[in-house]
């Protein structure tokens, strides 16, 4: 079966778009963080998706927050504890995820609340 659920954002506006039709409609939720805006968003399934907001990049890669809705898009809560290397994310369910920026790749296992490094740049 294909899902008729879909995300989208924009990169600019703060606003993560919902629809549970295939796209025939749309709903629009503000996404309230601190940071410039979304470099990612990836969907687990029709209620749970997680987004990235960069909030700066030094001289290794974006230092990113995660964000997490657990109600299609609806509310969305900042889940990590400390801020992570990431302008990308990839979740394979509710609980494991990968975030990537340069060549920084990082590990969770607990719904982006805390990483584990597993590649850093030697220089």
């Amino acid at each position: 079966a294909t899902p008729n659920y879909l995300y989208a954002y924009s990169k600019t506006g703060k606003q993560i778009f919902y629809s549970s039709d295939s796209g025939q409609n749309w709903q629009s939720y503000n996404l309230l963080i601190a940071n410039g805006g979304m470099s990612d968003l990836y969907a687990v399934d029709s209620q749970y998706a997680y987004a990235v907001s960069v909030a700066y990049t030094d001289d290794i890669a974006s230092v990113a927050d995660v964000y997490q809705t657990t109600n299609g898009g609806q509310s969305w809560q900042k889940v990590n504890q400390n801020r992570i290397y990431a302008d990308a994310i990839d979740f394979y369910s509710q609980l494991k995820g990968v975030a990537t920026s340069g060549n920084v790749l990082q590990l969770t296992t607990d719904g982006g609340k805390t990483w584990k490094v597993l590649v850093y740049p030697l220089e």
